[in-house]
C-alpha cells in the first residue's frame, strides 16, 4: 500500500472554498449523480450531498491534499447514506400500529396507507420513466449528455451551462434542442 505524506490541506476555510470550487463545476453534478444513484430520490440526494459536504468543513482540517477531494467527498455521502439507512432500521411498524390519521383521530396505519396509495402508485410511475429517461440518456452523445444534463436535470440556466462548457449561447441552445429531439426519439416519442 502506498504511503502518503499526510500534508494535510489548510483547515476548515480553506476546505469550504475548495468545495465550493468543486460543487460549483462539473464535479458537482457529479458528487449529485452519485448520490441519486445511491438512494434513488432527488430530494435525499441533494441532502446526501449536503451532508456530505458539511462533514467536510467540519472535518477540513484533517483533508490530505495529496488525495482527490472528490473521492473524500463521495465517500462522506456515501457514509451518510448508510448512516440515514442503519437509522431507519429500526424504524419498522406494523400495518396494525395505530398512528393518528389525516384527521387527527387513531387509525390503522394500513388505513391510513392504503389513503395514500394512489400517490404511492404515481411515484413508482415516476421512478420507472425516470429510470428509462437515464437508460436512454446515456445512449446519447456525449455533448447531447451534457446539455441535457446542465440545462434540464441540474437546473442551470442557459447561460450557465454555456459558459460552464465554454460555448457560445446560440449553440448550447440549438445543441440542446438536438439533445432533447434524439431523447424523444429514444423514448418513443412519448414526450
Amino acid at each position: 500500500m502506498k504511503k502518503h505524506s499526510g500534508k494535510k490541506f489548510g483547515g476548515r476555510k480553506a476546505t469550504t472554498e475548495a468545495l465550493r470550487r468543486m460543487m460549483e463545476g462539473p464535479e458537482g453534478v457529479e458528487l449529485r449523480r452519485f448520490a441519486v444513484s445511491l438512494c434513488g430520490n432527488v430530494a435525499e440526494a441533494d441532502e446526501l450531498v449536503q451532508e456530505g459536504c458539511y462533514r467536510a468543513m467540519r472535518a477540513g482540517a484533517t483533508f490530505d491534499d495529496t488525495r482527490p477531494m472528490r473521492a473524500w467527498v463521495k465517500a462522506l455521502i456515501r457514509n451518510a447514506f448508510i448512516d440515514r439507512r442503519r437509522r431507519l432500521d429500526w424504524l419498522t411498524l406494523s400495518l396494525d400500529a395505530v398512528v393518528v390519521g389525516e384527521n387527527g383521530e387513531p387509525a390503522r396505519l394500513s388505513e391510513v396507507m392504503a389513503d395514500k396509495a394512489p400517490a404511492i402508485e404515481e411515484e413508482l410511475a415516476r421512478r420507472e420513466e425516470a429510470a428509462a429517461v437515464r437508460r436512454e440518456l446515456a445512449t446519447l452523445a456525449a455533448d447531447h449528455r451534457m446539455v441535457i444534463r446542465l440545462c434540464d436535470m441540474a437546473g442551470l440556466s442557459y447561460e450557465e451551462a454555456a459558459r460552464r462548457l465554454g460555448l457560445p449561447l446560440g449553440t448550447l441552445k440549438s445543441r440542446l434542442v438536438r439533445a432533447r429531439r434524439a431523447l424523444r426519439r429514444a423514448l418513443g416519442g412519448a414526450r
